[in-house]
């Protein structure tokens, strides 16, 4: 176990937590940075706009770093460190450790006896009556050691001290790079945040184990219940050949079930460490407060050696492969590149790209949308982690059955803007606008102690905080030659995931012409930029001109057809 925090420890911090701080620096976004010895990193953004303190802690950990065999442990661990720790929770922590040890070996033994059964019936065999009888026996002993391990848990859950200081936003996350911790509190608590955290770090229990085992478990069963999960979970597995973002964030239920408490405590170990951790903190709070609290509540936690990392990147890919799924579900076309890392010097360029493809008047929706009515909607974007990303053009068609034609639309489309044709061509203006519309929403999200101290921890591990201030001037810094040479090398057939959703009953297509009014007449009453708006107007206005022509033009056809002859061999439409 880690060292715990100790009173004497703590008084004796606060005589040098100013002589063992490493040295603040502060950047062009407002935000101040120190590292205590231990390796743990500190974030701070003064704001005078808030009497609140929004408070992250995240760690440089996520389901990409479970082991083949123990996947789901991130997201199981997440679970368990809300359990409480050595002084939260329990009214005797040297008996409660030693219950639920015992507990652990009783659980060990009947893993090993379940193992048995359920090779035997896999293997079409009576399981051994032996065996049966000893499960029976030991499921008894379990659930008799369970309730001698709580009768040890009492006091407050560990988030009620947090909701009793007036605390909102408390919650956690896991996803495949990173989990991260949240709570906003009123400034003057803040420091409850340095104790429940350090106490989180250095002290878990990993207590009701096995009772939150079978939460994970069951919020796994629910996933696979929805078919649109399991469909992603395919569409990774095939973007994502040996990387581990092909793995489900939540495990598999195999590998969910496989896992020890000795293996949480051994992951905790590895992981919850602070030299690979990040202290976020934005609203009414001065450096030298944050890093007095610091040197007090964390300063003595011990460092630990890095956590091992994620090695295996994925290889590229050599063919095409495509995924049809029947579902009932709306019908959608969907095709994925594979790209690269948050921290890559390409991923500006593919950014830049995806901007203008996502564009309302760009050559996707135009073409798509207004002009062929193939589509209700048409969307692309780029999204990039630590170790790899993908680039995705998303449809939603009118008509399912014409897919192939629209995938052979899109890669006409596609070759245009790399060809720089009338109407495709991505343009200096469109990169300018892009850095500029980007710059806006990080300078929006900076303004907010709630968006300041998210987007900083989001960053803090993938391509660093530093990189947010630069960004602007680097993607301004790109030519559309470069630019569309670099996309040009991921954006390929060959390098691609094409995915379709088919309604298990197809109906009727869509009526492509009011599925796309119906679109833009969305998109205008969700627009707040004028010139955008205008522009959005003017395709609406175009569509409804078209449509109106052509029941003029039916209406006409209808009264010159033949006295004696069927209007639908007219050609007249009702």
């Amino acid at each position: 176990m880690k060292t715990p925090t100790t009173l004497a420890c703590m008084l004796a911090a606060i005589l040098c937590a100013f002589a063992f701080a490493g040295r603040a620096m502060t950047s062009d976004l407002g935000y101040q940075e120190f590292e205590l010895p231990n390796g743990l990193r500190f974030v701070v953004v003064p704001m005078n706009n808030s009497p609140r303190v929004a408070c992250r802690i995240a760690y440089n950990v996520g389901s990409a770093n479970d082991k083949p065999g123990k996947t789901g442990m991130a997201h199981f661990l997440e679970h368990m460190m809300f359990k409480g720790t050595q002084t939260i929770r329990t009214s005797d922590w040297a008996g409660e450790e030693q219950a639920l040890l015992k507990l652990d070996q009783i659980a060990a033994q009947l893993a090993s006896v379940n193992g048995r059964i359920d090779s035997a019936i896999d293997a079409d065999q009576d399981p051994e009556s032996a065996d049966l009888e000893k499960r029976d026996e030991l499921q008894a002993e379990f659930d008799a050691q369970q309730k001698v391990c709580d009768e040890f848990v009492a006091g407050p859950q560990f988030n009620s001290y947090y909701l009793d200081a007036g605390a909102t936003g408390v919650n956690a996350w896991t996803n495949p790079d990173r989990t991260v911790y949240t709570a906003n509190l009123p400034a003057n608590k803040l420091e409850l945040f340095f104790l429940l955290e350090a106490d989180r770090m250095a002290n878990s229990t990993l207590r009701d184990f096995y009772r939150e085992k079978q939460v994970v478990l069951e919020e796994r069963r629910r996933a696979e219940e929805g078919a649109k999960r399991r469909y992603y979970e395919q569409i990774n597995a095939l973007v994502w050949e040996a990387a581990p973002y092909r793995n489900p964030n939540l495990g598999w239920p195999d590998d969910v079930t496989s896992i020890t408490r000795q293996d949480m405590f051994d992951y905790y170990n590895e992981h919850y460490v602070p030299n690979n951790a990040v202290v976020i903190l934005a609203g009414q709070v001065e450096l030298e407060d944050a890093r007095e609290l610091a040197e007090l509540y964390f300063g003595e936690i011990e460092r630990a050696a890095n956590p091992d990392p994620i090695y295996t990147v994925n290889p590229p890919p050599a063919v095409e492969k495509t995924l049809s799924a029947e579902m009932d579900e709306k019908p959608e076309i969907r095709l994925i590149y594979p790209t690269v890392a948050h921290h890559h010097k390409h991923a500006d360029a593919l950014d830049v790209l995806a901007w203008w493809l996502d564009s309302r008047s760009g050559p996707l929706y135009r073409d798509l949308v207004v002009e062929s009515q193939l589509a209700v909607s048409v969307s692309a974007w780029h999204s990039t982690m630590k170790i790899g990303g993908r680039f995705e053009i998303v449809v939603r068609p009118t008509d399912i059955t014409r897919r192939e034609e629209i995938s052979n639309r899109i890669d006409a489309l596609l070759a245009r803007v790399f060809n720089g044709e009338e109407d495709a061509a991505l343009l200096d203006e469109h990169i300018n606008a892009y850095a500029a519309e980007w710059e806006r929403g990080l300078t929006s999200t900076m303004s907010t102690p709630d968006g300041a101290a998210t987007l900083l921890a989001n960053w803090y591990f993938s391509s660093g905080i530093d990189a947010l201030g630069k960004r602007p001037a680097r993607v301004r810094s790109l030519s559309v030659k470069d630019a569309i040479k670099t996309a040009k090398r991921y954006i390929e057939q060959e390098r691609r995931v094409r995915a379709f959703i088919i309604p298990l009953q197809l109906s009727v297509p869509v009526d492509p012409r009011l599925a796309a009014e119906a679109e833009l007449r969305r998109q205008i009453a969700e627009e707040n930029d004028p010139e955008t708006k205008r522009q959005l107007q003017k395709m609406l206005d175009r569509l409804i001109e078209r449509r109106e022509k052509e029941r003029k033009d039916n209406a006409s056809s209808k009264d010159a057809a033949p006295a004696d002859q069927p209007l639908q061999e007219a050609g007249a439409s009702a």
